[in-house]
């Protein structure tokens, strides 16, 4: 699946995939990096029950410093308790050009992007092997951009 999507003059621009994952330490508050979107969903889907803890000693230095970074535009996922994607799909976020809005999808093992709660819900229809999966299962909450961090 190409992801390009042609700009005004025609050429194919790449799109800001979200791919890097950190959680903040409820107890030393400093941000960690998550090895993947899997381990973060897992973090993410328990915040509501147990607020993230570091695995590291909190004494050692955050792995992010996400203020202080300027190279990227750190998202804040505000909404805790957010479902963790079904097997089989993939959750993906992107930023869009103007780095003021990010959009939801979920790709299904056929590399479609499901956009919305009624796509996946004849998405669920039409696809046996995901009879059993439920529309809660999915959230199209979209994570904010820290204000600090946006490009000028």
């Amino acid at each position: 699946m190409d992801d390009a999507t042609p700009n005004a003059s025609g050429e194919r621009k790449q799109p800001n995939l979200v791919d890097t994952f950190v959680a903040q330490c409820g107890k030393c508050y400093k941000w960690r990096s998550i090895e993947s979107q899997e381990d973060y969903e897992v973090i993410r889907s328990k915040a509501l029950d147990k607020s993230f803890e570091c695995k590291h000693n909190c004494e050692e230095p955050g792995d992010v410093d996400v203020e202080g970074d300027s190279t990227r535009v750190w998202l804040v996922d505000n909404q805790h308790g957010l479902p963790k994607t079904p097997h089989g799909l993939k959750r993906i976020l992107v930023l869009r050009e103007s780095c003021e809005r990010v959009d939801v999808y979920y790709v299904t093992p056929q590399g479609k992007r499901l956009k919305s709660r009624k796509e996946v819900a004849g998405f669920i229809k039409d696809n046996k092997s995901f009879k059993g999966t439920r529309i809660e299962d999915f959230s199209f909450v979209t994570p904010k951009p820290m204000k600090k961090t946006m490009f000028k």
